[in-house]
């Protein structure tokens, strides 16, 4: 996905270090969500104890440990009822 300079995202990215073409980046995450995610926030705080990454990292982990107990009691019960 290509996004355009300016608006919330502008304000985290140098235009100057944007995948060596003026005005684009390479995202992996959609525009829109990005946004959401950065609304209200200060930029300096983002990498700060409790910051934005700190919220992402916590939610990533929680998701996969959750995803990962699922498929674990699925094996179980598929396993038992063998």
């Amino acid at each position: 996905m290509r996004l355009p300079a300016g608006g919330p995202v502008s304000n985290f990215v140098r235009e100057d270090h944007i995948d060596g073409m003026e005005g684009t980046i390479d995202m992996a995450i959609d525009k829109e969500l990005l946004d959401q995610l950065l609304a209200g926030r200060d930029p300096q705080e983002l990498f700060a104890r409790d910051g934005l990454i700190d919220e992402l990292k916590k939610a990533l982990s929680e998701r996969m440990l959750a995803a990962e107990l699922d498929d674990h009691l699925e094996s179980e019960a598929a396993s038992g009822a063998e």
